[in-house]
């Protein structure tokens, strides 16, 4: 039996293969929504998380502000954890760069507010920390902000790591 044989046995005479490579598409979609596969129009919801760096001198009169957003599609907010690195502070000056050795002592505070007030103090850190968890003193979406102080010159590197349930779709 040759294959217009078959095609028209079908009753498919009139599709051509690139039509029939379409269909398939089509019907895995629907196959992959039914059994709820992974796909962007099965997700009422998704995870998302992403990291906010920064590096910066502070002193006991300058401090350090990183600033991050929760969004507006945010559900719950799963983690919030800070990692910093403390590093010799660095100045900068036509000889060149010059790095300062100092044992800073470092305190951090959050704001949910983007600044206007503080909820959560931690410190005084005399070492490189890693996931100090912050989730409890952020509830809810909008601009959030952690201050860094030190009582002597230094640079830290921050990392934010943010970890939310996001909704997919309206």
């Amino acid at each position: 039996m040759e294959i217009t044989d078959i095609r028209k046995e079908l009753g498919l005479e009139n599709i051509d293969f690139g039509d029939i490579d379409r269909i398939k598409l089509q019907l895995q979609n629907i196959n992959d929504t039914i059994k709820g596969g992974i796909r962007s129009a099965n997700l009422k919801e998704y995870r998302n998380t992403y990291v906010i760096n920064a590096r910066e001198n502070l002193d006991n009169f300058s401090p350090m502000y990183v600033y991050f957003n929760i969004l507006d599609e945010m559900i719950k907010i799963v983690s919030v954890k800070v990692y910093f690195w403390i590093l010799d502070y660095q100045s900068y000056s036509e000889h060149g760069i010059s790095e300062e050795k100092n044992s800073p002592t470092i305190k951090f505070y959050v704001s949910e507010d983007g600044g206007t007030s503080y909820s959560g103090v931690f410190g005084g850190y005399i070492s490189d920390r890693s996931g100090i968890y912050i989730t409890p003193y952020l509830t809810k979406k909008g601009n959030k902000l952690i201050k860094f102080t030190s009582n002597i010159r230094a640079r830290l590197i921050v990392q934010i790591e943010v970890k939310l349930d996001i909704r997919a779709r309206t």
